[in-house]
């Protein structure tokens, strides 16, 4: 019961913080867009769900081992609408992640097709593991 009571209260909080009235976007931070990430083929990919946005409403930044994706989900509906419900979402995002490990900014390949954005990474070669001697 107690739990219950704390997610809850954490759901309404979200709800509240997250509402147009505070200056926010729908999204909940750091949650969207939604990504799968895994290695195959000795390449990591990250395929991130973005329904109904163009590339140019897209930006993807790597530095060093941290990808962010930055973008716009814009409204389509007029400012006089008056809603049932609402459950699509808008507005800007940006997410960021850790990676297992440096990329080659050289080699990262990005496809946008049917709603998802892929992309495919290749571990940077010249960061390679030593040994430091203490001294």
């Amino acid at each position: 019961m107690f739990y219950s009571d704390i997610f809850n209260t954490q759901r309404e909080l979200d709800r509240i913080f997250n509402n147009d009235f505070w200056g926010r976007t729908t999204f909940a931070r750091g949650s969207y867009p939604g990504i799968n990430m895994f290695e195959m083929d000795d390449k990591l990919v990250l395929k991130a769900e973005v329904p109904g946005l163009k590339k140019q409403d897209l930006q993807i930044k790597l530095e060093n081992d941290v990808i962010s994706l930055t973008g716009e989900m814009k409204n389509s509906e007029k400012e006089n609408v008056r809603y049932h419900r609402r459950e699509r979402m808008f507005g800007t995002f940006n997410r960021s992640m850790k990676l297992p490990y440096r990329i080659d900014p050289e080699k990262v390949q990005a496809f946008l097709a049917d709603g998802i954005l892929t992309l495919t990474l290749e571990k940077d070669d010249n960061s390679k593991t030593r040994t430091i001697e203490i001294q």
